[in-house]
């Protein structure tokens, strides 16, 4: 492996993706779909914008995935009780059945991972990629404000990010 850090944060994501793909394939679920409950499970009646959002998908993705869980009887859609044009999610009874056993063995593998390190490590870890994914977000924030002002200020963000 290469000593670039992108290259190592995306080999352990691949990992660990695969990982959670093998544990929930057999509940016909994917690791999208088990993000989609994981958040309706911590806080019901959600639009699908909010689920997405919180989730780091696009509301079309977003979309999809809770169209395969509505054909699942995982998930129900209702109007909102203050903007009837507005539609909120929340789990179902047989979803949040489904969803406690893919949640079950999801914590057994975060258990697992956490145990091949230090609580000291761990929190060093999460700090690090905290800092690294805060750094991205503000690098990106700059290239579009610096698009917006024009292509010429763009190219000279992009420059600087061999000099900073």
């Amino acid at each position: 492996m290469s000593g670039r850090l992108l290259t190592a944060v995306r080999l352990a994501d691949l990992a660990c993706q695969g990982a959670k793909e093998t544990l929930l394939r057999d509940l016909d679920l994917s690791p999208a779909l088990y993000g989609a409950m994981l958040v309706l499970s911590e806080e019901p009646d959600l639009t699908a914008a909010e689920i997405a959002r919180r989730c780091g998908v696009t509301p079309q993705t977003m979309s999809s995935l809770l169209q395969r869980l509505i054909r699942k009887d995982g998930v129900e859609r209702e109007a909102h009780p203050q903007c009837r044009h507005v539609t909120t999610c929340r789990l179902t009874a047989p979803g949040q059945t489904v969803f406690g056993q893919a949640d079950e063995r999801i914590r057994r593998l975060e258990a697992r991972l956490r145990s091949t390190v230090s609580p000291a490590e761990l929190r060093a870890l999460k700090d690090a990629l905290q800092r690294i994914g805060a750094a991205a977000g503000e690098l990106v924030d700059e290239i579009a404000t610096a698009q917006a002002e024009g292509d010429r200020a763009a190219a000279r963000a992009v420059q600087r990010l061999s000099i900073d």
